[in-house]
């Protein structure tokens, strides 16, 4: 998984005139706060050099776990054509590029940003994006700050995290009341981050909603205490990117928890591999959530699917285009 062509072009354009030092020490901090896991109401990127560093450190991994979960919610959902587009927190506009690239049917952007430097570097990304990216419109509010108008899909990314658990019920019960196709919730794939997927996952469907994604159903949540659902999504470093982490890995894996709901009937029941499948001579044993709760499925050369078994990766359904 990469950025898009033209988003790493105008990104490594704006980066060009700044001393890596620069990045590197925004970069660190900006690094340090995510895996730190700390919420805060501060500001993530006060100035240009910090949404910069952002953008070069984080942008890649949020767009990867953003397309990873679209995609299952097109999955579930392949009829779903929403028109317009609501990005709570947007940053430099990580999910409005993701969701663009699955939905190609939207017409109407909206992003909001309470940070200047942040909405002044997502205005200069897509500056040279095809509609309706380039014409986003970009509204200087944060979660909870100002009235929100229906949209057929609304995203909340990485966001959630930095308010309190009853400032996070109340807001994403209002994104829920505004969403007329789906809402998307998006968190670190950590145990306090799934922890706030699975309270605001509850919330959700007491107001009604029903689950699209990951979950194969809309009961009550199986997995145990001390456990969490994730999933992971790899990442290709750029040399900047590389240079930027101090690693000399080409690539990482971006953890995320997610849900997304909708009002529509969801008629894709198939069970979701939680797990990375563990594949041995002649069978390949899948860890399932599935609309009876949690099993292990044992599938051999014998098994109709096995093929399938063997080019199921963890994060998708199983089998593949079950209805």
């Amino acid at each position: 998984m990469t950025l898009p062509p033209l988003l790493e072009a105008q990104l490594e354009s704006l980066l060009h005139d700044v001393h890596p030092h620069e990045l590197r020490e925004s970069s660190a901090h900006l690094s340090e706060r995510y895996r730190s896991g700390h919420s805060t109401s501060a500001p993530r990127a006060a100035t240009a050099i910090d949404a910069l560093g952002y953008a070069a450190t984080r942008m890649p991994a949020t767009y990867g776990a953003v397309v990873q979960t679209l995609s299952a919610v097109h999955q579930a959902l392949p009829d779903f054509a929403p028109q317009s587009l609501l990005d709570v927190g947007s940053g430099p506009g990580t999910a409005l590029w993701a969701a663009l690239a699955q939905f190609p049917s939207i017409a109407d952007v909206t992003a909001l940003e309470r940070e200047p430097a942040m909405r002044d570097l997502g205005s200069k990304l897509a500056a040279f994006a095809p509609d309706p990216l380039r014409h986003a419109q970009w509204l200087d509010h944060g979660l909870g700050q100002a009235p929100l108008k229906p949209h057929d899909l609304i995203i909340a990314a990485y966001v959630v995290g930095e308010l309190r658990p009853d400032e996070a019920q109340s807001q994403v019960k209002a994104l829920w009341e505004a969403a007329r196709g789906v809402l998307v919730v998006v968190e670190p794939g950590t145990p306090d981050g799934f922890s706030r997927i699975r309270r605001l996952r509850e919330d959700l469907i007491r107001a009604g909603a029903q689950v699209v994604a990951p979950c194969p159903h809309s009961q009550s949540c199986p997995i145990a205490d001390g456990d969490w659902c994730h999933f992971a999504q790899r990442i290709q470093r750029t040399r900047r990117h590389r240079q930027l982490k101090g690693a000399d890995a080409p690539f990482e894996d971006e953890k995320f928890s997610y849900v997304a709901v909708t009002r529509q009937g969801v008629y894709d029941r198939s069970s979701r591999v939680l797990r990375h499948p563990q594949i041995e001579s002649g069978r390949i044993t899948l860890s399932l959530c599935g609309p009876d709760g949690l099993t292990t499925q044992v599938v051999t050369r014998r098994d109709p699917h096995f093929k399938e078994a063997r080019k199921t990766r963890w994060g998708e359904v199983f089998p593949p285009g079950r209805k």
